[in-house]
């Protein structure tokens, strides 16, 4: 298995750190550009290492800094670790009521490196020393890296091998009768501890300290003490040093801390940096308030997300991916009536940040062919909603950091193309990890997969011991759940991650199979098998890491022409002969829009007769999906003009807007059949320069639709000649009506003609040659 690497920012706070950004809008926070850069830099080492250490063999901690100027400390093990990313944390607000006593997002900043929103102080009280950089809290530009919670600047504190204590005092205000604290912050757990004290050959610790923590202090204006409401490093301290190292938060999260016992009083709230080399900390829209309105949003019906490669890589991102050339909404979900709504969303053609009052939110969005970069990976920021209601505070939501329009999940690292294939959850945010009956991984029982335990285990769930003879259940297969869109996705491979102990004799079976209007399945459309000696298999263990490849014969076009919704379904693990273990791979968090999209497929025998029963995940173990990711990709194929007139003899070129290559690109006719002997069509390019060039000889004048294709796309083009005629071949009638006057290269003229050779061409079909003298000639 490939390194995974653990990603953690320094900010640094000199004058230079402070210049305004590039920005349309206050909430843009990346462009498609600098994106790229962010996250080729986090996952690969393309920077600048400014020191590095070994733990161990396989095991070193780096601080590095990217092409950016980013300062990073990182930790980079190429150990077969679980891929169990932390999910998002949301607050969950009570009832909404009215008042805010302070609300600041620090984006009042003037560049200057001591500049604090009025009424904040910043108190120091460990020891004094000068660095390179300011070691106090101070007001920063937010990074590609960690954006802001809401705009261009938050509070960030620089990492030190010298002891920090560092205060961050909000002014004083008084507070309402049901005042809760909300704000976002940038904490990497894993940093909060001395990696001093850790066996890294064994991956544990020798001994848990604080190393630089993270609290949040509340005082009253008739108390003479802080009261200390959250410790970053006391939630954390029960957490193995594998579980840490898995956590790796990319954006600043949203916490919430109920403040009713100084319900009505004057206070201040303080945020204390305390320690020794930790990392850097960030802090964001600070708000005292009531409970604010929870605004909800879905992401498009039938969103795929970026997953994982073959080799167990996954991006650092939550990248959704959708169609172009189509509409599509976002949901508003919020579980409130009589609210008003705004909606913050990037504009596909200025890229500016444009604001809606609508309910929901729908847009088109199209490929930008500005760089390599958006061509491949043409990214937005996910839209911001919110949704304000007199006598409560306003409540903004977003999900996922970015999305995908159009093409595939592929993403450029160190100068290659990664594929993460297509899931129908998000890995960083849903996670991922396996289903067992028994806390012993070595010998749980997989209750989605397959070991000589399950069908038992399914009988005794089934029957709760009470069945009688003859009676049991075999579980049989697994299945995802998707939505098609109105723009097709093809694909022709996919993958499944599992993990096992599986013979070389195994054949897995995965099919697509459409369903009806009712949700039963019909005759599968497509169907790929995969032998045991053919799965990619990694070491883990007592058990295996597998990812488990299927081809299709053909490319798999799947839309709202097809089917409005199919499965994908994997069978063949339940075989004694050939597989000891089986455990796929699934999502750990609740679908956020309670969708059931995983389902099990089992064979339950009662009554001397067995019947095929189908049940969701969701009854069982949480709406969560399996890891089967597809190869797929959202193509598209526009041309300029759908209707061209060839020269007599010659060519055309004709633009073409086209996902695939030229060479994938076919040209027939209409009906498929191949194009007549007088035409011919060259087909070259990709993205925004690909081109049809048209070439045609013909005597007479005629016309053919020509049909451009590849799996997914078509576009229809007239391609019609004027003909051309050698002077030898003309026989003309001089009683017959002229059509078309021509040059003698086969260009149409017309008006006032100077004197030459000219074709005339008559309506009968026949051609004249003429020759016009000038005047003085005549």
């Amino acid at each position: 298995m490939k390194a995974f690497l653990l990603s953690v920012l320094a900010i640094g706070c000199a004058a230079s750190m402070y210049a305004q950004p590039n920005l349309s809008a206050k909430t843009q926070r990346v462009n498609n550009e600098a994106l790229s850069q962010v996250t080729t830099a986090k996952l690969s080492a393309d920077v600048k290492v400014l020191s590095s250490k070994s733990l161990a063999k396989d095991v070193k901690l780096q601080v590095v800094q990217t092409q950016s100027g980013i300062t990073t400390k990182r930790i980079i093990t190429n150990r077969a670790q679980a891929i169990n990313p932390m999910a998002a944390k949301k607050v969950k607000p009570q009832e909404a009521a009215s008042g805010i006593s302070l609300s600041e997002g620090f984006e009042g900043s003037n560049g200057s490196a001591s500049w604090q929103p009025a009424g904040w102080t910043i108190e120091s009280k460990g020891e004094p020393f000068e660095s390179e950089y300011i070691e106090v809290w101070c007001v920063s530009t937010a990074s590609a890296y960690n954006p802001s919670a809401n705009g261009t600047y938050y509070e960030g504190i620089n990492f030190s091998t010298k002891y920090k204590d560092e205060w961050l005092i909000t002014p004083e205000v008084t507070l309402t009768d049901y005042p809760n604290l909300y704000y976002y912050a940038y904490v990497s757990p894993v940093f909060l501890f001395n990696l001093n004290n850790v066996d890294w050959d064994a991956l544990e610790f020798t001994k848990k300290e604080v190393a630089a923590n993270l609290e949040v202090l509340v005082k009253a204006s008739d108390e003479t003490e802080w009261t200390k409401v959250k410790d970053y490093y006391d939630e954390y301290k029960d957490y193995s040093l594998s579980e840490l190292l898995e956590i790796s938060n990319e954006e600043l999260e949203k916490f919430s801390i109920d403040l009713k016992k100084w319900a009505g009083k004057k206070v201040k709230v303080a945020f204390r940096y305390v320690g020794t080399d930790g990392n850097t900390m960030f802090v964001d829209d600070v708000m005292l308030s009531n409970p604010a309105i929870e605004a909800r949003y879905s992401y498009p019906l039938g969103s795929l997300y970026y997953g994982m490669t073959k080799d167990f890589n996954v991006l650092s991102l939550s990248m959704p991916t959708l169609p172009v050339y189509q509409e599509l909404t976002w949901t508003n979900t919020t579980e409130e009536t009589g609210i008003a709504t705004q909606w913050k969303y990037q504009d596909w053609a200025t890229n500016e940040v444009l604001t809606t009052n609508t309910f929901d939110l729908t847009q088109t969005y199209k490929p930008d062919y500005s760089s390599e970069f958006t061509c491949r990976n043409n990214c937005y920021n996910s839209p911001i909603l919110t949704v304000s209601k007199e006598g409560a505070a306003p409540g903004d939501y977003s999900i996922y950091s970015y999305f995908q329009a159009g093409g595939r999940a592929e993403w450029k690292i160190d100068g290659e193309i990664s594929v993460f294939g297509l899931l129908p959850f998000d890995i960083n945010t849903e996670g991922l990890n396996i289903a067992t009956a028994d806390a012993d991984m070595d010998e749980a029982t997989p209750v989605f997969g397959y070991n000589k335990n399950v069908d038992k285990f399914w009988t005794d769930y089934t029957f709760q011991g009470q069945e009688e003879e003859g009676e049991g259940v075999k579980l049989t297969a697994i299945l995802n759940y998707y939505f098609t869109q109105e723009k097709p996705i093809v694909y022709d491979e996919a993958w499944v991650a599992a993990k096992g102990l599986i013979g070389e004799n195994a054949n897995f079976k995965l099919e697509i199979i459409p369903l009806d209007d009712e949700g039963m399945m019909e005759a599968p459309i497509a169907s790929a098998n995969c032998k045991g000696s053919d799965m990619v298999m990694t070491e883990g263990g007592t058990k295996n890491f597998y990812n488990i490849p299927f081809k299709f014969a053909a490319p798999i076009v799947m839309s709202q022409d097809v089917c409005a919704m199919y499965v994908i379904r994997l069978s063949g693990f339940n075989d004694s002969t050939n597989v000891s273990y089986f455990a796929p791979y699934q999502s750990t968090i609740d679908n956020p829009d309670g969708y059931a999209l995983g389902w099990i497929e089992k064979e339950i025998t009662m009554g001397g007769e067995t019947r095929t029963s189908l049940s969701p995940t969701a009854y069982y173990t949480g709406f969560h999906s399996f890891a089967i990711a597809i190869d797929g990709a959202y193509p598209w194929l526009e041309a300029e003009t759908n209707e061209i007139m060839l020269p007599s003899s010659g060519t055309a070129d004709v633009a073409l807007g086209s996902y695939y290559d030229g060479s994938k690109l076919t040209a027939t006719q209409a009906d498929g059949s191949p194009l007549p002997a007088w035409l011919s069509v060259e087909l070259s390019g990709r993205y925004g320069e690909a081109k049809a060039t048209f070439t045609g000889k013909s005597k007479d004048a005629t016309s053919c639709d020509v049909l451009i294709s590849a799996p997914g796309v078509k576009q229809v083009i007239n391609v019609a000649t004027e003909g051309y005629t050698a002077i030898t071949d003309i026989n003309a009638d001089s009683d017959a009506q002229t059509v078309g006057i021509y040059n003698m290269c086969g260009q149409r003229v017309s008006g006032d003609l100077p004197a030459g050779i000219y074709i005339i061409r008559q309506a009968n079909g026949k051609t004249q040659k003429v020759i016009k003298y000038s005047s003085r000639l005549s």
